[in-house]
């Protein structure tokens, strides 16, 4: 008798047992197949987005529109080559001196593409009456500004000197002014660094 209690408590452990075994396999065999469904919707869109992204027409890289200075670029090097002076310099004098406009005139009589005055030019030994041909502008200006620049020691202040004049600039620098702070020089350098590529 007590051989058949143990044997039928020993059969409903058993089966509970199973039963527990059985559920937390379920449990787990349905939990893993979410995680798989899941990640195969994941890897479904990753792949979709990927694929649309390789089909999304890629933009045509083209040109900037031709700078307005490019049309005086040979006469900006042979400029160069004769006086020493880089392109990249002259372009940023002509740039913020007229806006490449070949008959700018400034409120003091100054002409052209590289805003000379008649007498300046007349002391460099040109003529006035050609400053209105942009090659001729050009040729004179760069002359003034290598002229300058072996006068005074740095582009900056070779800069303030082109546009207040030799003798105003040693001054305005004597009495304490550092060339870099000039708005005229301000807006030369940051005119070469765009010359340069430096700068957008």
């Amino acid at each position: 008798m007590e051989f058949r209690k143990m044997f039928k408590y020993s059969c409903i452990f058993s089966f509970i047992f199973l039963a527990w075994v059985i559920a937390g396999m379920t449990y787990f065999l349905l939990n893993r197949h979410a995680q798989l469904k899941a990640a195969s919707k994941n890897t479904a869109v990753t792949a979709s987005q990927k694929s649309a992204a390789i089909k999304q027409p890629v933009k045509k890289i083209t040109a900037s529109k031709s700078d307005a200075c490019d049309k005086f670029q040979t006469a900006i090097n042979a400029a160069s080559k004769t006086e020493r002076v880089a392109p990249t310099v002259i372009r940023a004098i002509i740039k913020i001196e007229s806006s490449c406009k070949a008959n700018a005139k400034g409120k003091s009589g100054e002409i052209g593409l590289m805003q000379i005055k008649p007498r300046t030019a007349k002391g460099l030994g040109a003529d006035p009456s050609k400053l209105f041909q942009p090659a001729y502008n050009i040729k004179t200006g760069t002359k003034l500004l290598s002229q300058l620049n072996s006068r005074f020691d740095s582009w900056e202040s070779t800069v303030l000197a082109y546009n207040r004049g030799p003798n105003e600039a040693k001054k305005l620098m004597e009495n304490g002014l550092r060339p870099h702070e000039h708005w005229h020089v301000k807006k030369f350098v940051r005119q070469h660094k765009i010359e340069l590529g430096l700068k957008r």
